[in-house]
């Protein structure tokens, strides 16, 4: 394939400069007139469209619906209320609430903002989140538009972005993933463009302070700069980047009384199995063969071309980013960098395609819009019906405020595997199961305190997601002496499709239930429970939910955990 080479035309554009102007790297090609191609281009862009239309319906129904969807939203929802209230984060485990503060601060600051303008709740938090997604679909947009001087490819590479399964469930959470990768993307795209190196430093250190593992993008941009002879911008850019989150990080220690490392990076060191990076690695490969193989194509013929642009650069660190996914409590906002790496690797390809030589240029017009519907078909979605994710439906919603209501009504403490819920009906989280349940395994955090308030049945209610007598028991979220105290002095008084409550048993159901859990052993060595496919959405359970949110159509869909 004799593409144009990229490398020559963006001489000018590499150096780092408010002054710079960078010619387009694509120039004009011939327009194909065939009506073929032209049609198979409007199927691939209109299917593009399609799943990117399903992901904005998708993220307008997380917006409306009021209660939590993911296991941690609640948790830093609760953690952005505590500073709009004047509280703080990092705190010490010695005492309740047992929470830990994963990320640094400045998504718990947007949300305390959130919390003071509009109250606590999710529509603040997701809404962030959701802006971020498209941000990014924008900046994408952009960069491309910029280097390739043609809408189609740039337009598609967005579109590419907003299709993915992993934004479809990850982009409209209250998470901290899409503002720290909007900010990462807003960095390269303004070194890409020959911007100040002030300004993009300022995108990463803000990434950075988002979230703790965000390097891909200064590491990418560094590597982009030095091996393009911009050596002086190349560590101007890393010098500063390094320097003021390292002062960012030690004042944000300072005020936490010397939590804050515990919390950011000490907690979050859970165990890596290589098993769990394998079946991530599987799930892409037979979600996005055709676009994984593109950006494998891609990389490899630049690289061996030496054609470094800033995007495979950013390509090869998205790629060694991911392998964090074999960390236990992994997901698919693991591989969200990535995502967005591919989907600029494939505008890059669209763009050389329309300058390649004639006959080259003929074939891959008819062969790339035909991989790309072979992977749209492969990648069927649909809210409610094959939904990749979880879309919350009108029964929903129905029986979260029903719960909601018992868990108001409740006259102690409560304890709740999720914080969003209870939060909303005035009782403060205690504990946070995954986290809590990585540290006792650690031997960084002792439980003993929390079963013993547990077995002297101080909290009214207990809510959880699952029955803790039926297996498997998820025990990666729950300690066995926490379920075996929890069957030991409560019992199940109603089950929802999505709650399972729990009320204190009496004393004479108390002492006929068995051996005591606090008598039990420490936690034993373990097999870990199977994992359930999150990356295509499948689960062991098929949950019939009767009505969309939207709609009145009774339809079963998998759920996603």
């Amino acid at each position: 394939m004799d593409f144009q080479s990229h490398s020559n035309s963006v001489e000018q554009s590499s150096s780092v400069g408010p002054e710079c102007h960078a010619a387009p790297p694509f120039p004009a090609g011939r327009a194909e007139s065939e009506f073929l191609p032209r049609f198979l281009k409007v199927l691939v862009t209109g299917g593009f469209l399609l799943y990117a239309g399903l992901f904005g319906y998708h993220a307008y129904v997380l917006l409306m619906f009021p209660y939590d969807v993911d296991n941690s939203e609640g948790f830093l929802i609760y953690g952005g209320h505590r500073l709009a209230s004047g509280g703080g984060l990092y705190r010490t485990l010695d005492e309740p609430p047992y929470l830990v503060d994963n990320y640094p601060p400045v998504y718990p600051v947007l949300l305390a903002i959130g919390d003071r303008l509009l109250g606590t709740g999710f529509l603040w938090g997701r809404g962030v989140c959701v802006a971020a997604t498209f941000g990014i679909a924008g900046l994408i947009y952009l960069w491309m538009r910029g280097l390739a001087g043609r809408r189609w490819p740039a337009f598609l590479s967005a579109l590419c972005f907003l299709s993915f399964y992993h934004v479809y469930d990850w982009g409209a959470l209250a998470r901290v993933d899409m503002p720290a990768i909007f900010f990462s993307v807003l960095g390269l795209a303004l070194v890409e463009r020959g911007k100040s190196v002030g300004f993009a430093a300022a995108c990463f250190v803000a990434a950075l302070c988002t979230k703790q593992t965000m390097f891909a993008g200064p590491i990418a941009a560094f590597l982009f700069l030095y091996y393009r002879e911009e050596r002086r911008a190349a560590f101007t850019l890393l010098i500063s980047v390094g320097v003021a989150t390292c002062v960012l990080y030690g004042l944000v220690q300072l005020l936490s009384g010397g939590t804050f490392f515990l919390h950011v990076f000490l907690y979050n060191v859970n165990e890596y199995r290589l098993e769990d990076l394998l079946i991530y690695f599987r799930h892409w490969w037979m979600t996005y063969s055709v676009l994984g193989g593109m950006a494998v194509f891609f990389f490899l013929h630049r690289w061996i071309h030496r054609r470094r642009d800033l995007v495979v650069y950013y390509l090869l660190m998205s790629w060694i980013s991911a392998l964090l996914c074999g960390k236990i409590g992994s997901a698919p906002n693991y591989l969200l960098e990535m995502v967005v790496a591919t989907s600029l690797s494939l505008g890059f390809l669209l763009a050389e395609v329309d300058v390649a030589e004639r006959p080259t240029r003929a074939v891959l017009n008819l062969l790339l819009p035909i991989l790309l519907l072979a992977q749209l078909l492969g990648t069927m979605h649909w809210p409610y019906r094959w939904d990749f994710a979880y879309t919350p439906t009108r029964e929903d919603l129905h029986e979260a405020r029903n719960v909601e209501r018992i868990v108001k009504n409740s006259p102690g403490p409560v304890l709740a595997e999720r914080a969003g819920l209870p939060l909303l009906a005035g009782h403060d989280p205690v504990y946070e199961p995954f986290m809590c349940t990585q540290l006792v395994r650690q031997g960084l955090w002792d439980e003993t305190p929390l079963l013993e308030r547990i077995a002297a049945k101080e909290f009214a209610l207990i809510l959880l997601s699952k029955d803790l007598s039926k297996e498997p028991v998820d025990r990666e979220r729950f300690t066995e002496r926490f379920a075996a105290t929890i069957k030991e002095s409560y019992e199940i008084e109603q089950t929802f499709r999505r709650y399972v409550l729990y009320r204190p048993k009496s004393e004479s159901a108390t002492r006929r239930s068995g051996t005591a859990a606090l008598s039990g052993p420490r936690e034993p060595s373990y097999e870990p429970a199977l994992k359930t496919d999150t990356i295509s959405g499948e689960s062991t359970n098929t949950k019939e939910i009767p009505e969309p949110i939207n709609g009145t159509t009774e339809i079963p869909i998998r759920t996603a955990p």
